[in-house]
């Protein structure tokens, strides 16, 4: 996957280079774009044609939203509705 990454320039309120950082387990398109201290987490996918900067002091960052899990009782079956 080779995806486009570059550091933010320098301005008068941030001077840092940040680079992103992407999990091992994101899903960066090549044809997206991410600039700056951008931050994948885990589980992110991101699309072809999504550019996102972060380059304007503090960083931008993306997590996967919550995950609910439904529990059956003993007592349901696939036939109550």
């Amino acid at each position: 996957m080779a995806v486009q990454s570059y550091a933010a320039p320098p301005t008068p309120w941030s001077r840092d280079l940040a680079e992103p950082e992407i999990a091992p387990t994101a899903y960066v398109h090549s044809f997206s774009n991410l600039i700056g201290d951008v931050r994948i987490k885990d589980y992110v996918h991101i699309a072809p044609g999504t550019s996102i900067r972060a380059d304007e002091g503090t960083p931008s960052t993306l997590a996967p939203a919550p995950t609910f899990k439904m529990a059956l009782s003993s007592t349901a079956s696939s036939r109550d509705g």
